[in-house]
């Protein structure tokens, strides 16, 4: 997914866990997350709920990758990601839901 977000012109950074995908998210400020929900250290909701809290990341659109449409609905209403997407993902599709989370933050700006 790295490789394919590269190619299409995107900035990626890839980290292994969820406590230093917080750190580098707070330390340098993403245009967007992509998050799996099960990672080591912290796993992808309490990853987001750290980002939708701090004041630097707040606003930054979170996309989290999950195996059950069911958790990813409870990840947008109760953990306030931004997006999901079912895996396996499809790359298409992770590229569409990309630029869609990045346009509606810039609507917003």
């Amino acid at each position: 997914m790295a490789a394919f977000l590269g190619r299409r012109g995107y900035e990626v950074t890839v980290v292994e866990n969820g406590r230093l995908a917080f750190e580098a998210a707070t330390r340098a400020v993403p245009d967007v997350v992509i998050t799996d929900v099960n990672m080591p250290e912290m796993d992808g909701l309490e990853l987001v709920r750290r980002l939708k809290a701090h004041p630097a990341t707040s606003r930054v659109p979170v996309i989290v990758m999950t195996a059950t449409k069911s958790l990813g609905d409870m990840v947008r209403r109760e953990v306030g990601a931004d997006a999901y997407l079912i895996k396996p993902v499809q790359l298409s599709m992770l590229a569409a839901t990309v630029q869609e989370v990045m346009g509606t933050v810039r609507a917003q700006a």
